[in-house]
């Protein structure tokens, strides 16, 4: 249940997006310490903090390195224990609601002549808002049932 440390390098103060990017990671690694995670899930977590440790490339691919690692984890994090960061089904569903606005709009444009409601204003405004009420009760949900990290 041990994830190693990240060993930042000697100029990272001086670049703000490179302490952001080790700033995320460390976060999500005492955020996944703090809720237990599993022996066998460390492992893989401890192999990508390894590789950051050892990067030998410049800040501006580290820093795209460290942003991709903390994406991968999160994603398989999410894959294998289900859990979730803060917000996170309420930014993906407003993004299904805005996309599903624009296709109503498009459709229904085709068969109303009103331009009230076949406006793509008004459908991505609509798919906006259905899209974060339903993704903010499965984060409510996923809160309840002990699935959310603190990040």
């Amino acid at each position: 249940m041990k994830i190693e440390k990240l060993i930042r390098g000697k100029n990272s103060e001086q670049n703000k997006k490179l302490t952001k990017a080790y700033d995320n990671i460390e976060n999500l690694t005492e955020a996944l310490v703090a809720k237990g995670i599993p022996e066998e899930n460390s492992t893989v977590i401890n192999a990508d903090i390894k590789t950051i440790n050892s990067f030998s490339g410049s800040e501006k691919d580290l820093i795209k390195h460290l942003i991709k690692t903390n994406a991968k984890v999160l994603a398989y994090i999410e894959k294998e224990l289900h859990w979730v960061k803060k917000f996170h089904y309420q930014n993906k569903w407003m993004t299904f609601g805005m996309l599903a606005g624009v296709l109503f709009s498009a459709a229904f444009s085709n068969f109303v002549e009103s331009t009230l409601w076949t406006s793509m204003g008004i459908g991505i405004s609509m798919g906006l808002l259905f899209g974060i009420l339903a993704g903010r009760n499965r984060d409510k949900s996923a809160e309840k049932d002990g699935l959310q990290l603190d990040l």
